[in-house]
């Protein structure tokens, strides 16, 4: 009897320590993963706190070139007028020294009605870093008599400084009623874009006329 007592006490106080070892392992499972779980709403409001500051960085940063943007854009508004009644002002000035002076537009046909020069087309070749200005023109004489063509074509840039040249003399004269064209390149001397040109006929001397027809 005495032993079966103590076989049962000792069967129930292995029980109980099955289940305080049981409940500690789950205890400390529990500290474990509640720990965890700190960590990461630790580590979740700090990452928010600074995603805030930067996307309110790049919000201040964003509005600050927004408003200089529309402060440049309304001193060019204010400065567009003047600078284009300066390039009419330059322009008048320039016509007044050079009274055949026209405006230099690439791949459009220039009407020029000066002496036999008809009409002229300038183009721009792309070479690298270097642009070639090539042209061609259209001779047409009206007149009754011959003549020997001979002129220069210049070109000027925006302030009417003279960049570029072409020096031309033909070989064969133009009869009377003749149409011809002629092409060419320009020596550009300074780098600088031509925006006008003028045609001198004053070039060697007048282009002459004879008597031959």
């Amino acid at each position: 009897m005495t032993t079966e007592r103590v076989t049962a006490s000792g069967t129930q106080s292995g029980r109980r320590s099955r289940r305080q070892r049981s409940t500690a392992r789950n205890s400390t499972l529990v500290a474990v993963l509640a720990g965890l779980l700190g960590l990461s709403i630790f580590l979740l409001v700090v990452g928010a706190i600074t995603l805030g500051g930067r996307v309110t960085t790049l919000t201040n940063t964003n509005r600050a070139l927004t408003e200089e943007l529309f402060r440049h854009e309304q001193e060019i508004r204010q400065l567009r007028p003047r600078l284009e009644a300066s390039e009419r002002e330059l322009q008048m000035l320039m016509e007044g020294r050079l009274p055949n002076l026209h405006s230099l537009i690439p791949d459009q046909v220039i009407q020029v009605q000066e002496q036999y020069i008809k009409n002229i087309v300038f183009t721009v070749v792309n070479q690298g870093e270097d642009n070639i200005y090539e042209y061609k023109l259209v001779m047409d004489n009206t007149a009754q008599l011959r003549i020997q063509p001979r002129f220069r074509v210049m070109v000027f840039d925006r302030m009417g400084v003279q960049v570029g040249v072409d020096d031309v003399e033909l070989a064969d004269a133009l009869g009377a009623g003749e149409s011809r064209s002629h092409a060419s390149t320009l020596d550009v001397f300074m780098n600088s874009q031509p925006r006008y040109f003028a045609i001198d006929f004053n070039f060697n001397g007048r282009a002459r006329a004879n008597g031959d027809q």
